[in-house]
């Protein structure tokens, strides 16, 4: 079912920008191109509860529910939205159309889609549709980024998101956020613990931190703990978790 015009033309490339601006406010108006499946083997599977965008989007799998945790948490990602933007597209000579599953919004204003896939390699058509689609975004400057189990669940990582994300909804007192800057400012960095003594508050607590984008910390490298360094976020960030085994990640 359809339930917008957000279109992304992938025949006209004469303004990139103009076509990535479309992504940019499909994530941004709350929109979305595609509210319901028409592939009849998947279906809703449960709500992923966003703390970045403040509302609940529906997953259409387990995989695909990681996804927007990753998204939640991410420093390098500011926004996203599930389904948000139609692509038109041509492949073997024919115009087709598709709903990547997620439009993201990163941290230096560029827009990507992600989409996710199981381990299962796709049959030689749906592979060969797949990189038409790639190539089609490629001309106007939008990566398609396919996000697989490797990457989703990938430890410490997945543990790390979870927790922060479970924290996500606390709430810090406003005389806490002046005294969280200036801590970092002046020593330049600290742990997780040595923050939470001089707050008086627990180390589980400033996770929310994190997750608001008032701290930043690595959850790629190691399990988070008590000794787990924290620093400033970068600018722009809506959250603060950042994989430094990633190249893509700060």
């Amino acid at each position: 079912m359809r339930s917008s015009t957000h279109i992304v033309d992938c025949r006209f490339v004469g303004d990139a920008l103009a076509q990535q601006q479309v992504v940019v406010d499909a994530i941004r108006r709350g929109d979305a191109a595609r509210t319901m499946s028409s592939r009849s083997h998947r279906s809703v599977v449960g709500t992923f509860p966003s703390r970045k965008m403040h509302c609940a989007f529906r997953a259409e799998s387990g995989l695909e529910w990681l996804a927007m945790l990753h998204c939640d948490v991410l420093e390098s990602v500011v926004a996203f939205r599930p389904n948000a933007v139609e692509v038109r597209f041509e492949h073997d000579g024919r115009a087709r159309t598709a709903y990547p599953d997620i439009a993201v919004l990163r941290r230096d204003g560029r827009p990507e889609f992600w989409e996710i896939k199981p381990s299962i390699h796709p049959g030689a058509e749906r592979l060969q549709r797949l990189r038409a689609l790639a190539r089609g975004l490629s001309l106007v400057g939008i990566p398609y980024m396919v996000r697989q189990p490797h990457w989703l669940c990938r430890e410490p990582a997945l543990k790390n998101a979870r927790a922060i994300h479970r924290h996500a909804g606390v709430a810090p007192p406003g005389c806490h956020l002046l005294n969280v800057a200036r801590a970092l400012s002046k020593r330049g960095g600290t742990t997780l613990a040595g923050m939470a003594q001089a707050l008086e508050l627990r180390s589980a607590d400033l996770l929310g931190f994190v997750a608001r984008g008032m701290i930043a910390l690595d959850i790629g490298a190691h399990p988070i703990t008590g000794s787990t360094p924290i620093m400033l976020p970068l600018s722009n960030a809506t959250s603060g978790a950042f994989d430094s085994t990633l190249s893509e990640d700060r």
